[in-house]
């Protein structure tokens, strides 16, 4: 059965479905533009290629996000036009890697919509979802086949709730100082204990020719980094697409969510190719992830025996801020003398 049929067959999967296309079309920052009564005519533009996608998606399912105003948001879903009252909006940014609305459903119920990153997104569920376990696994799938992904979740809020936070969330928006601070701790007050509604993945193609670039830098002798802010998964099946990291490699990873598990990763990386110190050789890959960075930059100890990264013909960091991409190339310049270097961003991170 299609979506549209399970849709239209009612019951529990109805009520998600519903869900899932309702965030996919109301909960984003996307301008249609174009003839606003035929879909076919209608041009999405968007802040980034996800967003425009996914809103692509909806419409092509049957739930045409059709125009918006300052407080209302238009969907015609499966040709009947319903119409959102959008009463917050909790901007993306690069830090929080979320966005969310607060809007009055056209069945009048007060309903938080959030799409956003399965790391940042995973720790706001409310817990003991059966779906959980699933998701996880889905997303792994996800992630080994390069894909991008994002997950869904809504929260019913009543009156009072919505009331008491708005307060929060109007101060905030006139705050003199810190105003971006002030709405990034007013959406975390709201944005949690969450229902899980789905999850996203988007294809994110290699530009032609990228695997041929990599290659010919690598045998120039150029050591390469890959700074992204896709998950460890993802980050590494797309280092093998362009060549940047092979099947001859060792691959080490520091990944730990604490100081010690991180120590502890760095000092067997280091055991093991003891032989390589302070050399550098063809054979050795390192795969870091953000939180494991943070503590690294934090403690002197861990930066310096992060030197291993010298030893290594590519390092893969994942799940990075724009923030730790400037500090990672700083510390590159400042600590990494023995060969060229260049530091590759991929397209939308």
């Amino acid at each position: 059965m299609t979506t549209v049929a399970y849709y239209r067959e009612g019951g529990d999967k109805a009520e998600a479905i519903r869900d899932f296309m309702r965030i996919l079309s109301v909960s984003h920052t996307v301008v249609p533009e174009g003839d606003l009564t035929d879909p076919a005519k209608i041009k999405y533009q968007a802040e980034s290629p996800d967003e425009g996608a996914l809103s692509q998606f909806a419409k092509a399912i049957g739930w045409f996000f059709c125009g918006r105003t300052s407080t209302h948001t238009t969907v015609k879903a499966l040709g009947k036009e319903e119409t959102y009252e959008i009463l917050n909006v909790n901007k993306f940014n690069s830090a929080r890697k979320r966005m969310s609305v607060v809007c009055r459903t056209p069945e009048g119920k007060l309903v938080l919509y959030v799409k956003g990153a399965d790391n940042i997104m995973v720790e706001r569920l409310a817990k003991n979802q059966p779906e959980l376990e699933v998701m996880a696994s889905t997303l792994i799938n996800y992630g080994t086949e390069g894909l991008r992904t994002l997950v869904l979740a809504k929260r019913e809020l009543t009156q009072e709730q919505w009331e008491a936070w708005n307060k929060v969330h109007r101060a905030a928006t006139v705050a003199l100082t810190d105003r971006e601070g002030s709405l990034e701790r007013a959406a975390e007050e709201i944005e949690k204990e969450m229902i899980l509604v789905g999850a996203t993945a988007i294809e994110d193609k290699l530009q032609e020719g990228v695997p041929d670039t990599i290659a010919t830098l690598a045998r120039a002798g150029i050591k390469i980094w890959v700074l992204t802010g896709d998950k460890q998964e993802t980050a590494e099946n797309i280092a093998f697409a362009c060549q940047l990291l092979t099947t001859e490699m060792q691959l080490n990873r520091v990944v730990g969510s604490t100081a010690d598990e991180v120590r502890g990763e760095i000092e067997a990386a280091l055991d093991r190719n003891k032989q390589y110190i302070g050399k550098e050789t063809e054979h050795l890959a390192l795969i870091v992830e953000g939180k494991s960075l943070i503590m690294i930059m934090d403690d002197p100890v861990l930066s310096a025996q992060l030197t291993f990264g010298q030893m290594c013909k590519a390092v893969v960091a994942c799940r990075v801020s724009p923030n730790q991409k400037r500090q990672i190339v700083s510390m590159v310049r400042n600590g990494v003398k023995p060969a060229p270097m260049t530091c590759c961003w991929r397209r939308g991170q």
